[in-house]
């Protein structure tokens, strides 16, 4: 099962790809002698026109071959029924004006990322999803003192532009730590306009929950408590909460903790004496927390039929394309700044997968899907991962690398400076030892997937 959805997503991806080429070329008035899917040998072909379309025995890869060479010379004004010839003429790729042949080139992958965007808006027309618009605050957060309302849609944290609702969060969180005290600058769209608010983020983390009969519970904690210190240590965001309090159950977990609690404008101290948790074994108080002063809301895609949640609102289309396009942007985003942490060295090469480990991955995608919610989530599992390789294929297929798309577009660009194109042999040369060094790369990578299966 594994191979046959790997198979089917790499086809679609690829299928996708070479089509984004085959439909520039047509377009630019180049002639298409091959456009294929697969490799190897041919196993179902057929001719319409100039172009001969093929499916191949190894359902690994693909490619559109375009007419690369000029007629001989003297055929372009034969008169002759060999009207192919003669319609062909000024049909190669390199016949063909720079900024023609480059966007040929990009072609495929802006065919992935609009394939991407086309899936993201299915999901999100088709499933339940958490929006960036406020459902909800907090109790004990003064949201009418903030200036923000319930049913607003959050675009920016301090200047940074949000795009999924997972950004909200990290980028709140990050002002909160580097900054802590100091307002936060959101802008929001309420109601179609564009409102700019200064939040002053209350101090601490609110306390969200209670366990029945737990020790926070016997100390006179409530939900909507803000915890400021504990220990006496000042704490102002979730990492420092749990920080302190995993500092003080490792010292000794037996001891009683002092949280410093503030209640409706008041200070309290409360002392809180940990017990030990059979079923997680280890020492807990009781208490969820979060620092987030505000909830965000969730919507119900328009095909969707069976509702799982009452009072859950019905996004439309725009909703639906909205967020299709800002996680499309999202996800080029994680893909370049992935690239980066590769480049300064805080991510391991050995980390990378080839299509060895993207087969175990998509499996893996079925059957947690298959666990949770049946095949419908398998299903929804697997749109989620093709618009993310598809993604990825598209970004990293322009990267100006040899041997890749982004290779001969510099190529293009340094002909188009000095108005003819590099001697051949020298972007022969180049292109070889790009070749190598990715062949290299990719044996490097198959081992490390073969690696990772076996210690599964």
């Amino acid at each position: 099962m594994n191979i046959l959805l790997a198979i089917i997503v790499f086809g679609v991806i690829i299928f996708v790809h070479e089509l984004g080429h085959f439909l520039a070329a047509r377009a630019c008035g180049i002639v298409v002698e091959e456009f294929a899917l697969g490799l190897g040998p041919k196993i179902i072909k057929f001719k319409r026109g100039y172009t001969l379309y093929s499916l191949r025995l190894f359902p690994i890869g693909g490619f559109c071959r375009m007419m690369d060479s000029e007629p001989e010379e003297g055929e372009d004004n034969q008169t002759t029924d060999n009207t192919d010839k003669i319609r062909i003429v000024g049909g190669s790729f390199n016949s063909k004006p720079v900024w023609k042949r480059m966007l040929v080139l990009a072609a495929g992958s802006v065919m992935n990322a609009l394939l991407a965007l086309i899936l993201m808006f299915v999901l999100f027309s088709a499933d339940y999803f958490v929006d960036t618009a406020i459902a909800g605050f907090r109790p004990g957060f003064n949201y009418a003192q903030a200036g923000l309302e319930a049913g607003d849609r959050v675009t920016h944290v301090d200047g940074s532009r949000i795009l999924v609702p997972s950004d909200i969060f990290d980028r709140t969180s990050a002002a909160l730590r580097q900054n802590p005290g100091e307002p936060l600058d959101l802008r929001v769209i309420r109601e179609g306009r564009r409102v700019d608010v200064v939040m002053f983020h209350g101090n601490g983390v609110a306390i969200l929950g209670i366990a029945d009969g737990s020790p926070a519970e016997y100390a006179g904690l409530l939900g909507g408590d803000r915890i400021t210190a504990v220990n006496g240590h000042a704490v102002n965001n979730t990492t420092e909460t749990q920080a302190a309090l995993a500092a003080a159950l490792t010292v000794n977990p037996q001891l009683a903790i002092s949280l410093e609690i503030q209640r409706n404008g008041e200070v309290i101290i409360l002392s809180v004496t940990p017990e030990f948790n059979q079923e997680i074994e280890r020492y807990m108080i009781g208490i969820s927390y979060d620092e987030r002063d505000f909830v965000l809301g969730v919507k119900r895609g328009m095909f969707v039929r069976n509702v799982r949640h009452e009072g859950v609102p019905r996004a439309g289309f725009g909703d639906a394309l909205r967020m299709g396009t800002n996680y499309s942007v999202f996800l080029v985003r994680t893909t370049f700044q992935s690239l980066g942490m590769l480049i300064r060295r805080e991510a391991n090469v050995g980390d990378l997968m080839g299509p060895i480990g993207m087969v175990a991955l998509i499996g893996d995608a079925y059957e947690a899907g298959m666990d949770t919610a049946g095949v419908s989530a398998a299903i929804i599992n697997i749109v989620w991962l093709c618009a993310l390789l598809s993604v990825n294929l598209a970004v990293l297929n322009l990267l100006p690398l040899p041997m890749l798309d982004g290779g001969k577009l510099v190529f293009l660009t340094i002909e188009g400076i000095r108005r003819k194109p590099l001697p051949p042999e020298k972007e022969g040369i180049v292109h070889l030892i790009g070749f190598g060094a990715l062949m290299l790369l990719t044996i490097f990578i198959a081992y490390n997937d073969i690696l990772r299966i076996f210690q599964r």
